[in-house]
């Protein structure tokens, strides 16, 4: 769900059918093993005038997902995926079933193991989580009103494991790295403070202590025209340590000897750093 829908069986994608099939499909994700009435599928086919045949073509691209979803059932068998009771429709996944669920368990992963002081470790697991998404989340129906909160909530997790991986970067000194990603990142997010912090950081690590008191300036500015307010505690604690060279060091590094992991190659330099 982490881009345009895919559905895979043992391993080989298989065809899902078109938007209608596509949108009850992501309904049913996004129920997360809850009970959807056929009435609510219908809202989300045909939000404002459905047809008099709504209910029953509803049912049908149910069934157009059941033969995706379980093309092993026999005939005439309750489904053990897409099941039904009185009240509508519910799909039985397993944990590892949705690359939803993989990122999120991923992430929290690296999150922890970042905590620990473990950033090496974290970040790998920040990788594989990112890796996962292919476009906008739940991209076939990103423009149905039942997704949309569950998008911007996944959206807000992404740049959370991209603030966290650069936080890695920047506590294992790959600084080159750290600051050309985090550069990118604030290009189109220039209101966030740990961006802006982990740039200073890296950047006066790297030697570039004017640049580093550079950039906490046009954070200041950014959050004063912008917001009207002035930077918080972090980035004026980060001012201080910077002027009065008491911020910690931290040799610079390589990582498999190209200044980033492998896989953060592979990932789009739209990150935000934390502290």
């Amino acid at each position: 769900m982490l881009g345009p829908t895919v559905v895979r069986h043992h391993g080989r994608a298989v065809a899902v059918g078109g938007p209608s099939p596509r949108t009850v499909l992501c309904r049913l994700v996004i129920a997360n093993g809850r009970f959807v009435s056929i009435d609510a599928l219908v809202d989300c086919l045909w939000p404002h005038d459905p047809p008099p045949s709504a209910r029953i073509t509803a049912q049908g691209y149910v069934s157009v997902l059941r033969r995706t979803l379980e093309p092993d059932r026999a005939p005439r068998q309750p489904g053990r995926v897409l099941v039904r009771d009185g009240t509508g429709y519910a799909l039985r996944l397993g944990s590892r079933t949705l690359d939803v669920d993989q990122f999120s368990r991923a992430a929290a992963q690296g999150r922890d193991l970042l905590t620990t002081g473990a950033a090496r470790s974290a970040l790998v697991r920040f990788d594989v989580a990112l890796a996962l998404w292919r476009g906008r989340a739940y991209a076939d129906c990103a423009d149905h009103e039942f997704v949309v909160a569950e998008s911007h909530r996944l959206q807000e997790l992404r740049t959370g494991a991209l603030e966290h991986r650069l936080a890695a970067l920047v506590e294992l000194g790959a600084n080159d790295t750290a600051i050309a990603q985090l550069r990118a990142f604030l290009i189109d997010h220039p209101l966030r403070e740990r961006g802006w912090a982990l740039l200073a950081q890296a950047l006066y690590r790297a030697g570039r202590r004017g640049d580093a008191l550079s950039m906490l300036r046009e954070a200041r500015n950014r959050l004063i025209d912008e917001l009207g307010v002035e930077p918080g505690p972090e980035l004026a604690e980060l001012h201080r340590d910077i002027l009065d060279q008491t911020l910690a060091p931290r040799p610079a590094v390589k990582i498999n000897g190209q200044g980033a992991g492998a896989n953060a190659k592979r990932t789009p330099p739209q990150a935000v750093g934390r502290r």
